[in-house]
């Protein structure tokens, strides 16, 4: 559906930034890591991923391309949605999360609100097949 917004840096908030493109006012939820790279008053481009469940539409921003793949793979995991997957990516970049899926190191998402040792396990196993050894470089 969207690609990328690129536009003026309107707002930051802490969970979300809000671009201006075309007049238009875009609000997206964005990983803390995401945000602290933004400046207000500044042009940004964000890749999106838009979001539909049953409570809610969303658009979620990410600065590069990986961090949008790395989140749509943690989404794919079971009972894993976009809070937690969001959680993951404010506190491991996208290498960090390949690293510790490929070397089984469950302790790499202690520090990750909403996520124990068992959701972190479960991350490792249904990701083992998904990420590859070069995403540990990026």
């Amino acid at each position: 559906m969207y690609a990328h917004i690129k536009g003026n840096v309107e707002e930051i908030y802490a969970d979300r930034v809000v671009i201006e493109a075309a007049g238009v006012g875009y609000e997206l939820v964005c990983s803390k890591m995401t945000l602290k790279r933004l400046c207000e008053g500044k042009t940004a481009k964000l890749f999106v991923h838009f979001h539909l469940s049953q409570d809610s539409v969303a658009l979620y921003g990410f600065f590069d391309a990986e961090e949008r793949a790395m989140f749509r793979k943690l989404i794919s995991v079971s009972r894993i949605g976009p809070k937690v997957a969001l959680a993951v990516l404010s506190v491991l970049t996208p290498s960090d999360v390949a690293l510790a899926v490929l070397t089984d190191n469950t302790a790499a998402f202690d520090g990750v609100a909403g996520m124990g040792k068992k959701t972190a396990a479960r991350v490792i196993l249904e990701l083992k097949e998904k990420v590859d050894a070069a995403e540990t470089a990026a």
